[in-house]
């Protein structure tokens, strides 16, 4: 067994989705406070009072609308949304992912990335992080369409195709085991889930062994390792 090439995901991965969360709720409250006239602060207050209640995920502002009707007649959850996924996130990698990257093109492997999420809010990241041009391919799966989003196997084909290699020659390192390592199983690449206490999808387990990651790591220097033994 000799890899040749590793692929990264990047939300709770490279760095942690949470502090995303934070700073486009933050860009949201700074809007929500131009437009009523309200102390950004009591507008982030209001914001994550909504989101702290797990029924709403992923409908936040669709509620805070609806509980504050004079805000809602003068900007719409799409507005809203806008402003999230277009904001300059500030955001920082998680300590020792650079040192990762680096070790491993040292050692002369290629570095891709896989990710889903909305083209323009994964770019900003990506720019945010100092990560653009770090990997090659990049492919943002939502260019071709949500439906090509992880499970799916289009990404990881593609990788073989521009590499060359097999998926015998290839890892992907991801976080979420809901999606992260159907794919790559499929198709007999190693996969290695990377843990740390603070991703959103901690508590998920693999549903099925097609699910499963070859490996479990907690922290970036224990994945250095694992990838030097399967070099």
């Amino acid at each position: 067994m000799v890899i040749r090439g590793v692929v990264f995901d990047l939300d709770d991965t490279l760095y942690l989705e949470r502090a995303y969360v934070e700073s486009g709720f933050a860009a949201v409250s700074r809007r929500m406070a131009e437009i009523s006239a309200r102390p950004a602060s009591e507008c982030r207050a209001q914001l994550g009072q909504v989101a702290s209640d797990a029924s709403f995920r992923g409908r936040v502002f669709d509620e805070v609308l609806r509980r504050d009707p004079q805000l809602a007649a003068r900007v719409t959850v799409r507005d809203l949304v806008e402003t999230y996924r277009s904001h300059e996130p500030t955001i920082s990698l998680l300590p020792g992912a650079v040192d990762l990257l680096e070790g491993l093109r040292q050692r002369g492997l290629k570095l891709g990335m896989i990710t889903d999420g909305p083209v323009a809010s994964q770019s900003a990241k990506l720019t945010a992080l100092g990560l653009s041009g770090t990997t090659d391919p990049t492919i943002l799966t939502d260019a071709w369409g949500i439906e090509f989003r992880k499970p799916h196997e289009r990404a990881f084909e593609r990788v073989e195709e521009l590499w060359g290699y097999s998926g015998e020659q290839l890892v992907y390192i991801g976080d979420n085991p809901l999606k992260d390592f159907v794919a790559p199983r499929r198709r007999g690449w190693l996969s290695v889930r990377l843990v740390h206490p603070e991703q959103l999808h901690i508590r998920e387990q693999p549903a099925a062994l097609e699910a499963s990651p070859s490996e479990s790591v907690h922290g970036f220097a224990e994945a250095a390792r694992v990838l030097a033994l399967w070099q």
